[in-house]
């Protein structure tokens, strides 16, 4: 069962990646990883150190990203 945590940054980051209009695979790219990575990270299923988010956060250029803790 994943945590609503974990959902809640996946869903937040690949929101951001969608409001930066990139494809998984130019974050891959950014980051220097795996399309498969970025979607692993995107769905939730990995998890993820701060330095990952950092990483994709830096990728997508995004300024700010909320987590909510529900």
């Amino acid at each position: 069962m994943k945590s609503n945590l974990k959902q809640s940054v996946a869903a937040q980051l690949r929101a951001a990646r969608e409001k930066a209009k990139m494809r998984q695979c130019d974050v891959a790219e950014a980051m220097k990883s795996s399309r498969q990575n970025v979607g692993g990270i995107e769905s939730g299923a990995q998890n993820l150190s701060l330095e990952t988010i950092e990483n994709f956060a830096a990728a997508v250029k995004a300024k700010k990203i909320k987590f909510e803790i529900s």
